[in-house]
């Protein structure tokens, strides 16, 4: 009888707005690492080292980020965080293979040397454009 409840539509969309402001920005952690990576910045093995420092940061920005107290919305949160910050790795591989430009001597990868005997997209491509044109 003391308790007086003040619940505000204004309160909640601002919770809403917050949280989905915050999770929009954390979907742009593969991206910064891999422009990092991509102009030298920072490397996928320093990545990997600092592994678990991201995970103690995804954690405490998820308390952060979200609005409760409760340790199952903070986990809901921060999972997904590590999760791109996993795929942020990867994509630094590839920011950092971009980076030190096509070497001459490399090989060429797997999926290149298992179709390049095969043609098959070759003769289906010409295929294609000798019966469109009227054979």
């Amino acid at each position: 009888e003391h308790v007086d409840p003040e619940i505000r539509i204004s309160s909640y969309v601002s919770v809403i707005v917050s949280l989905m402001f915050w999770m929009g920005v954390v979907f742009q952690i593969p991206i910064v690492l891999f422009t990092l990576a991509r102009f030298g910045i920072v490397t996928p093995r320093f990545l990997a080292r600092f592994r678990r420092y991201a995970i103690v940061l995804a954690f405490v920005a998820a308390a952060i980020i979200t609005p409760t107290f409760d340790p199952v919305n903070q986990v809901l949160v921060a999972v997904p965080i590590i999760i791109l910050y996993e795929i942020g790795i990867v994509l630094a591989r590839l920011g950092q293979r971009l980076h030190r430009g096509a070497r001459p001597d490399a090989k060429p990868g797997i999926v290149r040397r298992v179709f390049r005997p095969l043609r098959i997209m070759l003769f289906w491509r010409w295929h294609w454009r000798f019966w469109r044109s009227g054979g």
